[in-house]
């Protein structure tokens, strides 16, 4: 009996407002005039690694595309570690910052098309505080507008927007951290330090010129000015990265703690706030097609 190859199509349904049928029927339709069969798994928020990992070993598909933001993808990432399996990524979450900042096309028939036909590239994993990090993380003023965005009604760049006000108020101060990277120990006041994999938010906002997502390194950028709204001005791409109010700290592993619980996001997700931060990079862990 002839083996006919798999495609497994990993769905979030309930992000982003891309209508998943649709994408779904797209997907489909591609699929089976390339002459394989199409499995589809749509994520529940319950056991979905576990399942996956099970669907994988079951039918060891060709590659695996995952339709969602960065937090599904995040979750493909970990379910696919122990596979050789390609991960192509169809943009359709509310933050898509992973997919932003490697070119892949907004356009559902395009990203469709790439998923399935170009080849894997390598790409570096991040581990912190043991949770798998694929993209932008960071303690202070942004993880706190995350927070307020995660409560907000309202969705997208406006969204967030909106919630730099309330995060305005709240977050007024500087807070202080040590840094032991590369053997040195650095300690200062800053407002947000991120843990870089890449250089872009998901809307396009170049926070780490230097990020490579391949080169066995991360960044660690401190925003240690005291103008708070300069901070949200570079979050939302509305003025260029400044070096002048960033310090960058390039390494393959960090400490970070800070003398007060500060709030702190992985990858656009709130996590909780959090006193000390352990990352260590993991060299060419993932295969991403881009």
């Amino acid at each position: 009996m002839t083996h006919i190859p798999a495609i497994l199509l990993i769905v979030n349904p309930i992000s982003g407002d891309i209508d998943k049928d649709i994408l779904i029927q797209k997907v489909e339709k591609q699929v089976l005039n390339e002459g394989k069969n199409l499995l589809i798994y749509k994520t529940s928020g319950k056991h979905d690694i576990q399942e996956i990992t099970s669907i994988l070993k079951e039918n060891s598909p060709q590659r695996v595309l995952v339709a969602g933001g960065d937090g599904t993808i995040k979750l493909c990432v970990e379910a696919l570690q122990k596979f050789d399996i390609p991960l192509g990524i169809i943009p359709a979450g509310s933050a898509n910052g992973l997919a932003v900042d490697l070119g892949i096309p907004t356009d559902l028939n395009n990203a469709i098309d790439l998923a399935l036909n170009k080849n894997a590239k390598p790409m570096d994993i991040l581990k912190i505080n043991g949770e798998t990090a694929i993209h932008i993380s960071d303690i202070g003023i942004n993880a706190s507008l995350v927070k307020n965005y995660d409560k907000s009604n309202i969705r997208g760049k406006l969204g967030y927007a909106l919630q730099s006000i309330p995060t305005l108020i709240d977050f007024k101060e500087t807070f202080r951290f040590k840094i032991v990277a590369n053997g040195t120990i650095k300690e200062g006041h800053a407002m947000m330090i991120a843990i870089a994999n890449s250089q872009k938010y998901g809307n396009g906002a170049v926070i780490n010129p230097k990020g490579k997502l391949d080169d066995g390194k991360f960044e660690v950028l401190i925003f240690k000015s005291l103008q708070m709204g300069k901070i949200l001005q570079t979050i939302f791409n509305e003025i260029p990265f400044d070096e002048d109010f960033v310090e960058m700290i390039a390494t393959d592993v960090v400490e970070i703690t800070t003398k007060e619980a500060i709030p702190f996001q992985i990858d656009g997700e709130y996590i909780e706030k959090t006193k000390k931060i352990e990352a260590k990079i993991f060299s060419k862990q993932a295969q991403i097609i881009y």
